[in-house]
């Protein structure tokens, strides 16, 4: 401002100082060019070179104009293009997300195809493709997202695979996850897929081997890797237990198991249920009575029940110390009277039945006691809990049919 100040300062005291001499002199200028001469004062010869510098100033600007001309033009083009882009961009993204298939997979391909990086919208137009039911247009898609973009094998492979398992197509999906495996051997999400496909395909000896896996990438929760271990070793000991000698290849796939689950309640149960279906009866009582001397739980005093050894007036020995220390233990006593009743002490087995009853009204204890009363020749008594056995929500009698059996 003050620098401005002292420019206008100085250009009024020379206008002034000029004024006064031109006033004293006017003066003229004579400009001779050959047979030629002009003349004018001085006055119109400065108001001339005035008004050539400012002509001379506008054709120097609008050459600048001219020469900038295409840039601004293709500057505007560019911007016009960008636009047009971020809006189809916008309207496919949208569409893929209301479901609008056909819609998002058009917009998104034309974005593709005009795009610096057309990856991403390749895989999302690939995954619209298989929401229409389309697998050749979806493989033709992961094929241009692979080639559109150096590196991009793994998104490409996760992808292919993702949408292979949602198709069933298990083995195809496998083949897949190998090779993303090779690229990158400890992807979480490759890790994930690779679960799900050997769960789907039940090849519990591949899947347990990835559970370390699993665990180390921290791919799940806690509590959904829990889920997963458990499936696995219940399904590894079903398997075992269906094999030809399944008693010795149940009692090798138990040791196999970690501590935490073979100290698990439920998880003995599922192993003490398999060796008496195994008919290993002498390895399931030397198992359960081991496991309830550590951990007492009813699921594998139930067990313990069903267990026929050959020492059974020991079993029976060994249950009655149990209920020493716990006398009002329902499943306990049901166990007694199962074991009493095989051993043939009727009387016994009946005093325990109907004492595990007055703690617990099962539904499998009146059947066990309507048996036992059947057998003693007791029809009326016998009928009378196979009533509330069988007795619907309505309260009416739903006795079994003549001839029918009940099983226990």
């Amino acid at each position: 401002m003050r620098r401005l100040f002292l420019v206008c300062l100085l250009a009024l005291v020379v206008g002034a100082v000029l004024v006064g001499l031109l006033e004293k002199e006017p003066g003229y200028i004579l400009i001779a060019y050959g047979q030629t001469t002009i003349e004018m004062s001085v006055w119109a010869g400065i108001g001339l070179a005035l008004g050539g510098f400012f002509l001379l100033y506008l054709l120097m600007r609008g050459w600048r104009a001219t020469r900038r001309m295409p840039r601004k033009v293709g500057s505007w083009l560019d911007s016009r293009s960008l636009r047009v882009s971020h809006n189809r961009t916008n309207r496919g993204l949208i569409a893929f997300i209301e479901g609008r298939w056909g819609r998002a997979r058009k917009s998104l391909v034309q974005v593709a195809e005009r795009s610096d990086a057309p990856l991403i919208y390749y895989l999302l137009a690939a995954r619209a493709s298989h929401a229409l039911g389309e697998d050749k247009e979806q493989e033709k898609f992961l094929q241009k997202a692979e080639h559109s973009t150096s590196g991009a094998d793994l998104a490409v492979g996760l992808t292919q695979a993702e949408l292979q398992l949602d198709r069933g197509q298990l083995e195809r999906a496998l083949a897949t996850l190998m090779r993303v495996r090779a690229v990158s051997s400890s992807h979480p999400v490759a890790l994930k897929l690779l679960a799900q496909t050997y769960e789907g395909l039940r090849d519990w000896p591949q899947l347990r081997k990835l559970l370390p896996d699993l665990r180390k990438a921290d791919v799940l929760n806690d509590v959904e890797m829990q889920q997963l271990e458990r499936r696995v070793y219940v399904a590894l000991l079903q398997e075992a237990g269906a094999q030809p000698g399944s008693a010795a290849e149940l009692e090798k796939t138990w040791k196999q198991l970690p501590r935490h689950l073979a100290n698990d309640p439920d998880m003995a149960s599922q192993y003490a249920g398999l060796l008496l279906q195994a008919g290993a009866q002498q390895q399931a009582e030397k198992f359960l009575r081991k496991t309830l001397h550590k951990t007492w739980d009813d699921s594998l005093v139930h067990c313990y029940g069903l267990v026929r050894a050959e020492d059974l007036s020991g079993q029976v020995q060994t249950a009655e110390k149990w209920l020493e220390e716990r006398p009002n233990s329902a499943e306990l006593l049901l166990c007694l009277g199962r074991l009493s009743a095989a051993a043939g002490a009727d009387e016994k087995a009946r005093s325990y039945f109907e004492s595990s009853l007055k703690l617990n009204r099962k539904q499998e204890t009146c059947a066990e006691l309507g048996q036992l009363l059947a057998r003693m020749n007791q029809p009326e008594e016998s009928i009378k809990y196979f009533q509330q056995c069988f007795s619907g929500p309505s309260g009416t009698a739903r006795l079994p049919a003549p001839g029918h059996q009940v099983m226990v």
